[in-house]
């Protein structure tokens, strides 16, 4: 689940908490940088420029390994029943995080590709708490992972669910 804000007592209910993470937003958009730089074609080939090279490949793959350290380790916080939180900056801010279901009675979402309209009930129960804490905080996004590794993205906008399914196919 990712929020800007932080999600109220009412809506999330944390089991553990991450004192500090460094978050992966910033390694990611260094790592981006640094890939532009080494795509950047090259004409001169004088010491100075290969030597600058060199060393952006090297903070290439000094970032690419943190960055791998970092999805491991939210990976690795999923395993723990409940929800892994981030912030806007990807820091972890808790794991095993509950969400009761707080939906209303008849309660709807729209699958965002097919337009298809679904009952909220005819899920299960990580389903509807992804569902009721997006309902409640529309700037969080709501990632639900299944057993069998599907990945859903969950939003709501202007009152209305969506969901978006096999997003990592």
């Amino acid at each position: 689940m990712l929020s800007r804000k932080p999600l109220s007592k009412q809506l999330a209910h944390f089991t553990y908490t991450v004192s500090e993470h460094a978050g992966l937003a910033d390694e990611i958009i260094a790592y981006k940088t640094l890939d532009d730089l080494l795509r950047e074609p090259h004409t001169d080939f004088d010491t100075a420029a290969e030597l600058e090279r060199c060393r952006v490949e090297l903070e290439l793959h000094r970032t690419s390994r943190k960055l791998i350290r970092g999805i491991s380790q939210i990976s690795r916080l999923a395993a723990v029943d409940g929800a892994v939180l981030l912030d806007d900056h990807l820091r972890i801010q808790g794991f095993g995080v509950r969400f009761p279901v707080l939906l209303p009675p008849g309660a709807t979402v729209l699958d965002a590709l097919t337009g298809s309209e679904y009952s909220c009930d005819q899920w299960g129960l990580r389903h509807q708490s992804v569902f009721s804490a997006c309902h409640k905080c529309e700037q969080a996004i709501g990632l639900i992972v299944s057993q069998d590794g599907e990945v859903k993205a969950v939003k709501a906008d202007g009152g209305r669910l969506m969901f978006w399914d096999g997003i990592l196919e």
